[in-house]
């Protein structure tokens, strides 16, 4: 139990860095902060180099697949020039959870 409260507590103080941050500074650095930290933070609660192997294959393809999505959500803000950037943006997290969840089905190595 005493491990998800440390996790819930990393977490949390985690997302309070990038809020601090976006506020104090350009929201880029936020971005930067927020994208990719937390998933190589998260291997080292891991227990062993096997399960952190199979983990980064996992992350390597999440990444993979969120620059993607992230590039398309980004030309279409500027090719749908009249549509509010959340709409595109819950769209493009609708797509990510889509291709993720087909990938992690289509290449279980389990």
């Amino acid at each position: 139990m005493l491990e998800y409260i440390k996790s819930f507590l990393y977490g949390g103080l985690f997302i309070t860095i990038i809020k601090y941050l976006s506020e104090l500074s350009n929201t880029k650095y936020a971005g930067v902060f927020a994208a990719l930290p937390i998933g190589l933070l998260a291997s080292f609660f891991l227990d062993n180099d096997n399960i952190k192997k199979t983990y980064y294959i996992g992350y390597f393809t999440s990444i993979f697949i969120l620059c993607i999505v992230t590039l398309l959500i980004f030309l279409s803000s500027i090719y749908f020039i009249n549509t509010q950037v959340n709409i595109i943006s819950m769209f493009g997290l609708i797509l990510w959870i889509m291709l993720s969840m087909y990938a992690v089905n289509k290449y279980d190595t389990n």
